[in-house]
């Protein structure tokens, strides 16, 4: 019997982040966004939701 393992969706991201911190992730405006900007953006984010209450499971919606 296999076990399955879920991949959540910021996996690949983060594991590119790791690998390749220089490449491009993200163009917008015309301004380069490297995955190792992005990645302390995210993390930042994430500080942010923690400190305010936000807990694993918790919903939060994005308005961008």
């Amino acid at each position: 019997m296999s076990v399955q393992r879920r991949m959540l969706v910021h996996q690949p991201f983060f594991a590119t982040a790791r690998c390749r911190p220089d490449k491009v992730a993200l163009i917008c405006d015309g301004r380069r966004h490297s995955y190792a900007q992005m990645a302390a953006g995210i993390e930042r984010l994430a500080a942010l939701l923690t400190a305010r209450g936000v807990k694993r499971g918790d919903r939060v919606a994005l308005f961008l």
